[in-house]
Protein backbone atom coordinates (compact mmCIF):
# COMPACT_ATOMS: atom_id res chain seq x y z
CA UNK A 1 0.00 0.00 0.00
CA UNK A 2 1.28 3.37 -0.78
CA UNK A 3 1.27 6.18 1.56
CA UNK A 4 -0.27 9.33 1.61
CA UNK A 5 2.57 12.15 0.26
CA UNK A 6 2.89 14.73 3.23
CA UNK A 7 1.43 17.74 0.43
CA UNK A 8 -1.36 17.04 -0.93
CA UNK A 9 -1.91 20.28 -3.46
CA UNK A 10 -5.87 19.43 -4.44
CA UNK A 11 -6.61 20.32 -0.66
CA UNK A 12 -4.71 23.69 -0.27
CA UNK A 13 -6.13 24.34 -4.23
CA UNK A 14 -9.24 23.98 -2.80
CA UNK A 15 -8.43 26.09 -0.19
CA UNK A 16 -7.59 29.11 -2.08
CA UNK A 17 -10.65 28.40 -4.32
CA UNK A 18 -13.18 28.59 -1.74
CA UNK A 19 -11.68 30.92 0.19
CA UNK A 20 -11.56 33.49 -2.83
CA UNK A 21 -15.93 31.92 -3.66
CA UNK A 22 -16.56 32.70 -0.28
CA UNK A 23 -16.96 36.88 -0.10
CA UNK A 24 -18.46 36.95 -3.65
CA UNK A 25 -21.69 33.95 -3.02
CA UNK A 26 -23.82 37.10 -1.48
CA UNK A 27 -23.21 38.95 -4.77
CA UNK A 28 -23.32 36.36 -6.88
CA UNK A 29 -26.53 34.83 -5.54
CA UNK A 30 -28.13 38.39 -5.17
CA UNK A 31 -26.76 39.08 -9.20
CA UNK A 32 -28.67 35.78 -9.83
CA UNK A 33 -31.88 36.61 -8.06
CA UNK A 34 -32.22 39.98 -10.01
CA UNK A 35 -31.77 38.59 -13.66
CA UNK A 36 -33.30 34.43 -14.11
CA UNK A 37 -32.42 32.43 -16.86
CA UNK A 38 -36.33 31.77 -17.40
CA UNK A 39 -36.51 30.34 -21.40
CA UNK A 40 -34.42 28.66 -24.02
CA UNK A 41 -33.58 31.59 -25.95
CA UNK A 42 -31.92 33.26 -22.70
CA UNK A 43 -29.69 30.43 -21.97
CA UNK A 44 -28.77 29.54 -25.47
CA UNK A 45 -27.72 32.78 -25.73
CA UNK A 46 -25.85 32.20 -22.25
CA UNK A 47 -24.13 29.25 -23.80
CA UNK A 48 -23.32 30.99 -26.86
CA UNK A 49 -21.77 33.95 -25.27
CA UNK A 50 -20.13 31.35 -22.88
CA UNK A 51 -18.46 30.12 -25.67
CA UNK A 52 -17.00 33.19 -27.08
CA UNK A 53 -15.59 34.33 -23.56
CA UNK A 54 -14.13 31.13 -22.68
CA UNK A 55 -10.74 31.74 -23.59
CA UNK A 56 -10.41 35.56 -22.15
CA UNK A 57 -12.03 34.08 -18.84
CA UNK A 58 -9.52 31.21 -19.25
CA UNK A 59 -7.03 33.90 -19.20
CA UNK A 60 -8.68 35.63 -16.24
CA UNK A 61 -8.27 32.68 -13.97
CA UNK A 62 -4.62 32.11 -15.15
CA UNK A 63 -3.70 35.48 -13.81
CA UNK A 64 -5.59 34.89 -10.65
CA UNK A 65 -3.38 31.77 -10.29
CA UNK A 66 -0.31 33.11 -11.05
CA UNK A 67 -0.81 36.68 -8.96
CA UNK A 68 -3.82 35.92 -7.00
CA UNK A 69 -5.17 39.16 -8.86
CA UNK A 70 -8.72 38.71 -11.05
CA UNK A 71 -8.65 41.43 -13.78
CA UNK A 72 -11.40 44.60 -13.99
CA UNK A 73 -14.10 42.57 -15.59
CA UNK A 74 -17.80 43.04 -15.87
CA UNK A 75 -20.59 41.87 -13.52
CA UNK A 76 -21.89 40.00 -16.51
CA UNK A 77 -19.10 38.44 -17.30
CA UNK A 78 -17.70 38.03 -13.75
CA UNK A 79 -20.71 35.67 -13.53
CA UNK A 80 -18.74 33.43 -15.79
CA UNK A 81 -15.91 33.21 -14.20
CA UNK A 82 -17.73 32.66 -11.11
CA UNK A 83 -19.46 29.43 -12.65
CA UNK A 84 -15.48 28.70 -12.99
CA UNK A 85 -14.86 29.28 -9.59
CA UNK A 86 -17.86 26.82 -8.84
CA UNK A 87 -17.11 23.85 -10.97
CA UNK A 88 -13.62 23.76 -9.79
CA UNK A 89 -14.52 23.42 -6.13
CA UNK A 90 -17.47 21.00 -6.78
CA UNK A 91 -15.44 19.00 -8.84
CA UNK A 92 -11.69 19.18 -6.97
CA UNK A 93 -14.01 18.21 -3.37
CA UNK A 94 -15.48 15.36 -5.14
CA UNK A 95 -11.93 14.19 -6.27
CA UNK A 96 -10.85 14.67 -3.03
CA UNK A 97 -13.91 12.55 -1.70
CA UNK A 98 -12.78 10.02 -3.72
CA UNK A 99 -9.59 9.73 -2.53
CA UNK A 100 -7.45 11.85 -5.08
CA UNK A 101 -4.24 14.07 -4.15
CA UNK A 102 -1.44 15.60 -6.08
CA UNK A 103 1.52 16.06 -5.78
CA UNK A 104 1.98 18.66 -8.73
CA UNK A 105 2.54 22.22 -7.82
CA UNK A 106 -0.86 23.54 -6.43
CA UNK A 107 -0.65 26.28 -9.10
CA UNK A 108 -1.18 23.41 -11.99
CA UNK A 109 -3.68 21.78 -9.77
CA UNK A 110 -5.33 25.17 -10.38
CA UNK A 111 -5.05 25.42 -14.03
CA UNK A 112 -6.01 21.61 -14.86
CA UNK A 113 -9.46 22.45 -12.33
CA UNK A 114 -10.00 25.94 -13.58
CA UNK A 115 -9.58 25.55 -17.57
CA UNK A 116 -8.63 22.26 -18.52
CA UNK A 117 -11.05 20.47 -17.20
CA UNK A 118 -13.69 23.41 -17.35
CA UNK A 119 -13.08 22.94 -21.53
CA UNK A 120 -13.46 19.05 -21.53
CA UNK A 121 -16.08 18.23 -18.83
CA UNK A 122 -17.42 21.37 -16.82
CA UNK A 123 -19.25 23.43 -19.78
CA UNK A 124 -21.23 20.74 -20.96
CA UNK A 125 -22.31 20.00 -17.89
CA UNK A 126 -22.82 23.85 -16.94
CA UNK A 127 -24.77 24.21 -20.29
CA UNK A 128 -26.47 20.74 -19.87
CA UNK A 129 -27.95 21.90 -16.00
CA UNK A 130 -28.94 25.41 -17.65
CA UNK A 131 -31.10 23.58 -20.01
CA UNK A 132 -32.62 21.08 -17.53
CA UNK A 133 -32.82 23.01 -14.23
CA UNK A 134 -34.54 20.08 -12.64
CA UNK A 135 -31.04 17.76 -13.16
Amino acid sequence: MRAMPSADNLQHALERLRATLRPAVPLAVKSRQKSPIRNRELISAKIAKESVLRGPISESLREWVNSGCLPKMSKEDALFLWDRFLHASAFGGWLQKGGFYSERPESDVLIWLLIESWDQVGCVNWAYELLNPQY
